[in-house]
């Protein structure tokens, strides 16, 4: 499992530093913006497009990165005072939703993915297939986190059940 999870760190890293590249560019977009819509009065009219597709892929590939490090914003008042058997049934269970979720997600994205194939932007003309592609990369992300999760803590109960037979 630490060897698992040690690949995963890295994926993570490496997509922390995809998302640092993502926003730096995006601010150089919008910054070029700014500029040459109130500096020299001629907008660039597929920068809006390129800043929102950048965000797109900055935000999705983040929100994977921190679903699996448990960074994400979350109501712990009641939880924590639970027992710890309590936590562990309720940390199976989000796991087990989580999962399900993302990979039904996954499905119906590929799914309208697959219908949008040869649309394109309207003012850049990209295709518009770049605006699901990290969503989709994003969505098998966390259901494998999910996944490891979900196992990393049936583990711990196993050894929190182990440690206790042992006393």
């Amino acid at each position: 499992m630490q060897q698992i999870e040690s690949i995963i760190l890295k994926i993570i890293d490496l997509f922390r530093n995809i998302c640092s590249g993502l926003l730096v560019l995006t601010l150089c977009i919008t910054g070029l913006h700014v500029f040459f819509r109130y500096v020299l009065n001629n907008p660039l009219i597929w920068s809006e497009e390129a800043s929102l597709l950048l965000l797109i892929w900055f935000g999705f590939f983040s929100i994977s990165n921190e679903l699996f490090l448990e960074d994400h914003i979350a109501i712990v008042m009641f939880y924590e005072k639970l027992p710890k058997k309590a936590q562990q049934l309720l940390d199976i269970i989000r796991h087990l939703i989580l999962g399900v979720f993302c990979i039904i997600m996954t499905y119906y994205l590929v799914v309208i993915t697959n219908s949008i194939a040869g649309n394109t932007l309207p003012v850049s003309g990209l295709p518009k297939i770049l605006m699901y592609i990290p969503v989709i990369i994003a969505s098998i992300l966390m259901s494998l986190y999910s996944i490891i999760l979900l196992i990393r803590t049936g583990l711990e109960i196993k050894e929190t059940r182990r440690k206790t037979n042992e006393r």
